[in-house]
């Protein structure tokens, strides 16, 4: 962005494109697409499908429903063709959430046996 901001004044002082691309070391063609460019370039990250994408539907079924953990699904995702790392599988359930903990109430009592 710095670099288009600089062509533009330069240029808009006067200064021929062949000229710019010597002063900053860059092509004639990078020059010319700068200055053909109304807005300067912006930084636009493509999404990227990675190798759990078609599986994701089933992990979160595993994981909330079945009440599974990761190893258990990894399993069973690789039944159905998943050829990913269990890293990455962690990762992607790391970013569903903390599952809601049941509180478990263990009432310990005390048996007598009667020995006859």
């Amino acid at each position: 962005m710095e670099q288009w901001a600089t062509i533009r004044t330069l240029y808009a002082r006067g200064y021929g494109k062949k000229t710019i691309a010597r002063m900053l070391g860059i092509s004639r063609n990078t020059v010319k697409r700068a200055l053909a460019q109304n807005e300067p370039p912006r930084y636009e990250r493509k999404p990227v499908e990675t190798k759990l994408e078609p599986f994701k539907e089933h992990i979160e079924r595993m994981y909330w429903e079945e009440d599974l953990i990761g190893t258990r699904i990894y399993e069973e995702i690789k039944k159905l063709g998943y050829t990913g790392s269990l890293t990455t599988l962690y990762r992607y359930l790391q970013s569903l959430g903390p599952k809601k903990l049941t509180k478990v109430v263990f009432v310990n009592r005390k048996i007598d046996h009667l020995i006859s």
